[in-house]
């Protein structure tokens, strides 16, 4: 969220920039370096600036269907270590990583009312399982959710 304020009229604007969801922690080294190499002189700002593009257009380290697999066997090995989770439990809980994963990279970097939607679904099971573990809270947490669902399924 950026907010900027009218010092003359006394009003604020609030605006809410939106990423791609995609987080590329293997590239920070890759930034670093561009970034010492320009400090140090080695490389000019924009031979830094067209390096830091290139670095921002490179394709993901693992394919898709790789990204989607971990995803199935961090789920899976998470659901009986840490929540008592059957067999059974390891299987649903892995499928469901496993499609909410191709969700966030494929299908809701393409299209932006999905990617709203995706944004909220996300947010409403975070809330519902951080409810579930501490109960006094759920009655804020649904009239939060709702306020802020109708709030960007209706506009401002």
């Amino acid at each position: 969220m950026v907010s900027f304020n009218d010092g003359e009229t006394r009003t604020t604007e609030l605006h809410f920039v939106r990423s791609s969801g995609r987080i590329a922690l293997s590239a920070l080294n890759s930034v670093h370096d561009v970034y010492r190499d320009v400090f140090d002189d080695r490389l000019t700002t924009q031979e830094g600036i067209s390096a830091l593009d290139r670095i921002l257009r490179a394709a993901p380290l693992y394919p898709l269907i790789v990204r989607c697999g971990l995803a199935f066997v961090c789920a899976s090995v998470i659901c009986p270590l840490a929540f008592g989770g059957s067999f059974i439990d390891m299987w649903v809980s892995g499928t469901c990583a496993c499609i909410l994963q191709y969700l966030g990279l494929q299908a809701a970097a393409k299209s932006s009312v999905y990617a709203n939607v995706y944004e909220y679904v996300s947010l409403a099971i975070l809330a519902s399982l951080y409810a579930f573990t501490q109960p006094t809270i759920t009655f804020y947490l649904s009239g939060f959710l709702c306020q802020l669902l109708s709030r960007s399924l209706l506009g401002p």
